[in-house]
């Protein structure tokens, strides 16, 4: 008996699907998801602003000065002005 409730664990562990078991990963990167969300607003308000004060779009998002939460995290086109996270393709 001292060991049913181990045996009842691990029987449950293992049959619980894998999607089952991976939703605490997605839980937890809820809050960098939302960080990267809140940069890419930032950057892309910066650009249009630049844009508009200047006639023409920044060279890179370094000359933006922005104080972002995951500075290395963005691909930036200076031709188009579009700008996409690296991790999050969907953004």
């Amino acid at each position: 008996m001292k060991y049913a409730k181990f045996v009842f664990i691990i029987l449950v562990f293992f049959a619980c699907s894998k999607k089952d078991r991976e939703i605490p990963k997605k839980i937890v990167k809820l809050p960098e998801r939302l960080l990267v969300i809140e940069d890419l607003r930032n950057i892309r308000f910066a650009i249009e602003r630049y844009k508009i004060e200047n006639g023409c779009l920044p060279s890179s998002i370094e000359e933006l000065k922005l104080k972002l939460n995951y500075p290395d995290e963005y691909i930036y086109d200076k031709n188009t002005g579009i700008v996409k996270s690296k991790n999050y393709e969907n953004l």
